[in-house]
This record gives C-alpha cells, sequence and structure tokens, in this order.
C-alpha cells in the first residue's frame, strides 16, 4: 500500500474544515483517487465520515435522500475540477464525495449545490417515469412488423433463405449464402424512444441501437460490398471481410471500413453528426472531401457548413450509452435533456436562458427519471418540475 494513512487522514481533516491550500487538496484529491477498490484506506477514511458531525453539512433527511441517489448509479470517480474551486459549503460538497466514493466501487465526485434549496416538484398523481429498455420494431422485407421486446427466444422469421433468431435480447442473422447483385431484400431495426437494441448482421457485425434509431440493411448482404443506412445513434463492431468493404450511409455522409469498432451519432436536432473511432481505420467521406480517422478520433460533420472538425473526444463518454450509463463532461443543459428526452420518453420545456449551465457526472441508466433529475439538481442551480410527460426546466 502506496498510500500513507496518516496524511490522508491529515489531509481529510484539512479539506472538511475548509483549512487546506490549494496545494494540499489537490493533494488529497490525487491521494483518494490513486486508491484501489480493495485499498485498507478506503475503510480509514469512512471511519473518519463516521466520526464526522453530519449537522455541519446538512440535514440528516437530506444526507440519507443524498446518499440514496448516490447509490442509485455512479460508477466512477469524477476530477474534471479541483476541489478548491468550488464556490460554497465545501464542507458539505467534500461529505458528499467521500460517501460516494467508499460507498461505490469505482468512486463518484459530484459537485453538490446547497441543500436548502427548493427540492424538484412533481405534479399531483403522476406515476414515475421509468427508464428505458431492451426492445425493437423488426420491420421485415414484405413490410410487415414484429415487436422484438414482446417475444420470446427463438426463430422470428425466414427470408430467402435467411433464418432470423431472436436470443436474449440480440438478433441474429443466419445467411445460408452470400446474395447476388440483384433481388436484394432489406430489413429495417427501429428502436423508438425509451428502448435500445443489439443485433448481428448477416456478415457477423455486431450493432447496438440507441434510443429513436434506426438500422436499414440487407438480409444478405452482395459479394462485394456491405452497405446499411442509419438514423440516431448506433455502435458498430464490424466483422473484417477485405473484400467487402463495410459502408453507413447516414444523412448525405458515409463511414467506410473494413473492420474496426467505431461510433456514430446522427441525432436530428445534433448540430452536427459524429463519427467515433475506437479501433482500426475508418474514412468519413461527403461529397468529394474525404478524412481518414485513426483510434481516438472523433470527426464532426457540421449541418450549418458541411465542413468536418477532427477531435479527440471523451470515448467513455461517447459510448456509456452502450454500457447502461449516463456519462457528461461539462454538457449544456439542453443537450443533456435531449439524452433524457430520448431514453425516458419525455418533452423538455426550457423556462429562461439556460445555455451556460453546464454539468459533469455519471449515473446509471437504469435510474428512475426522479433520480436523474434530483441529482442533477444536487450539481447546479437548477431546477426540475414534471408534469406528465413534460419536464420543466428552469434556473435558480
Amino acid at each position: 500500500m502506496s498510500t500513507d494513512p496518516t496524511r490522508l487522514r491529515h489531509l481529510f481533516h484539512l479539506f472538511v474544515n475548509d483549512s487546506g491550500t490549494p496545494e494540499e487538496i489537490r493533494e488529497f484529491w490525487q491521494l483518494v483517487g490513486d486508491l484501489e477498490n480493495d485499498d485498507p484506506v478506503k475503510e480509514e477514511l469512512w471511519q473518519l465520515w463516521g466520526k464526522t458531525p453530519h449537522d455541519k453539512f446538512a440535514r440528516k433527511t437530506d444526507w440519507d435522500q443524498t446518499l440514496m441517489h448516490i447509490r442509485s448509479g455512479i460508477h466512477e470517480w469524477e476530477q474534471q475540477q479541483p476541489a478548491y474551486q468550488q464556490p460554497r459549503h465545501n464542507s458539505w460538497l467534500a461529505a458528499a464525495a467521500i460517501a460516494a466514493f467508499l460507498l461505490l466501487a469505482g468512486g463518484a465526485y459530484l459537485w453538490l449545490r446547497q441543500p436548502e434549496k427548493p427540492r424538484m416538484a412533481v405534479a399531483p398523481d403522476v406515476p414515475a417515469i421509468v427508464p428505458g429498455h431492451e426492445g425493437a420494431i423488426l420491420t421485415l422485407s414484405d413490410g410487415s412488423t414484429v415487436v422484438l421486446d414482446s417475444l420470446g427466444n427463438g426463430v422470428v422469421a425466414k427470408q430467402n433463405g435467411t433464418q432470423v433468431t431472436l436470443n436474449n435480447g440480440r438478433l441474429a442473422y443466419n445467411s445460408e449464402a452470400i446474395s447476388g447483385t440483384g433481388g436484394m431484400s432489406y430489413n429495417t431495426m427501429t428502436t423508438p424512444r425509451g428502448r435500445q437494441f443489439q443485433l448481428v448482421l448477416p456478415d457477423g457485425t455486431k450493432v447496438w441501437l440507441n434510443a429513436e434509431s434506426s438500422l436499414r440493411y440487407p438480409v444478405a448482404f452482395n459479394a462485394g460490398e456491405r452497405r446499411v443506412n442509419l438514423t440516431g445513434e448506433a455502435y458498430f463492431e464490424v466483422a473484417a471481410n477485405a473484400s467487402a468493404p463495410f459502408k453507413v450511409s447516414v444523412a448525405n455522409m458515409e463511414v467506410a471500413v473494413l473492420g474496426t469498432r467505431f461510433n456514430i451519432m446522427a441525432y436530428k436536432e445534433a448540430a452536427e453528426i459524429q463519427s467515433t473511432l475506437l479501433e482500426g481505420v475508418v474514412k468519413v467521406s461527403k461529397g468529394t472531401v474525404s478524412k481518414l480517422l485513426q483510434p481516438g478520433q472523433q470527426a464532426g460533420l457540421s449541418k450549418n457548413n458541411n465542413q468536418f472538425t477532427i477531435s479527440r473526444p471523451d470515448l467513455p463518454g461517447v459510448t456509456a450509452w452502450k454500457d447502461g450509463i449516463f456519462r457528461f463532461r461539462s454538457e449544456n443543459i439542453v443537450t443533456i435533456m435531449q439524452q433524457l428526452a430520448r431514453w425516458y420518453d419525455i418533452e423538455p420545456v426550457f423556462e429562461g436562458n439556460l445555455s451556460a449551465k453546464n454539468f459533469s457526472g455519471t449515473i446509471s441508466r437504469k435510474s428512475s427519471l426522479t433520480e436523474v433529475l434530483q441529482m442533477l439538481e444536487l450539481t447546479e442551480d437548477i431546477h426540475f418540475e414534471i408534469k406528465g410527460r413534460k419536464v420543466m426546466v428552469s434556473s435558480l
């Protein structure tokens, strides 16, 4: 064990008493962040936390509720900003941050607002809005539809020598032969709001569809090219085949690969189409302009000027949805509410100027909408009111 418990205890006391220098606070977060999940020093911190008067931070009822929300789904330690930059009530912040780290396997770091501010309002007799789930609607080549989340395991359909099988929430195509150049049949997988789904294409490519998305693909690929059409968002793990490049057409852009892992986000309300490469090499094209991406890069195609920009995004944040997580990194509240709207099938209504409200945090997509909004209320001066499927968003 490399961490000195005596030093960590000392820094803990400096932190909760607001008496540490910026350098000491930075050292404290560094030491805590370096702890392994099974490090005995975590028990030391927990004991220190237990000896700290709770009324120094907030009312006991508020603290218990905060712990409940922290337990509900934060998965990792946040170090987006140095702790000493927090504007007020650092002691309350310290308590919540320490407790979050000790309660959860990966730890967490929250920026909490003052506890005396109004709680989230919920209109009377409004049923709880539950999170989305695995499910999709499959449209077959003859136009008939199959609601997959209401089916058990087994064969869903047979089309042109291809058997479509549902197994534990994943659809797979078992093709007997590669299609020729003509007579191709197409299926469309659609995930409405509140649903996501995984499928395996006839060539073995794995696809995860986010909520409010659709993928159109052939029942059997031809010998020279594998092409699909996407709207919304999807994550691909492409089966390698040098003789048949895999191409994704999205809006008026194309992504071409041989075998790789990448994510495409192309929701209609987004300002740009984003293609993010995790492994391999892809080429993104718009007309005569193309860009070659390396792992860790993201190509953003602006809808305003049709220009590409290349950046290095937070990769875990890009694919967090596939792993059942909301992961925000200094994101605008409007963008966050768009994500929540797709997953919880709600309609956000914004009141006042909220453009300056940015949030960082991580929470499980299995949490109820109420839990997510309460966590957001704890992080900044913002307030929510639920009225049926509408969520009023206002600044405090």
